[in-house]
Parts: C-alpha cells; sequence; structure tokens
C-alpha cells in the first residue's frame, strides 16, 4: 500500500443519496421477516403495515436514526 492509499476499514462508508425500503426477507408470508432501508439524512423513523384491507396490523416506532444503510440483520426492521 502506498502513502496515498488508506486501509479500506477506516474509509468511511458513503451515505446513501435516497431514502427507502428495500425487498424485505425472507419473505412477507413467513411468519417473521426483516426489512432492510436506507436513510439519505438523520430523520425520526416509523413504519406502519397494513393488511390488503388497508387496516392497520402493526406499528413500529424507531426513533431518530442517522443517515446511513440499515441492512445488516442487527439495524434492520424486524
Amino acid at each position: 500500500m502506498n502513502k496515498t492509499q488508506l486501509p479500506h476499514s477506516i474509509v468511511p462508508e458513503r451515505l446513501p443519496t435516497t431514502t427507502q425500503l428495500l425487498t424485505n426477507y425472507p419473505n412477507p408470508f413467513n411468519p417473521e421477516t426483516w426489512i432492510p432501508f436506507q436513510l439519505s439524512q438523520n430523520a425520526e423513523v416509523r413504519l406502519t403495515i397494513y393488511d390488503v384491507t388497508g387496516k392497520t396490523v402493526r406499528k413500529m416506532e424507531l426513533g431518530h436514526l442517522t443517515a446511513g444503510s440499515y441492512s445488516q440483520t442487527e439495524k434492520v426492521i424486524y
């Protein structure tokens, strides 16, 4: 490694350019599912899940989160 290269471990993570929900897994028909997401800026995060008739099934308040990717198992919505 030359003097101008930084080790990969100290290079900061690139922030997402858009805020978005990503594909949940394993799938929505299992009794449990994980929902990864990205925040382009710090934000209060809430998720409301509706059934096919529009009735609220579950509400989750995640609170204030910093910008970044929430795709690792310990960071996703569960």
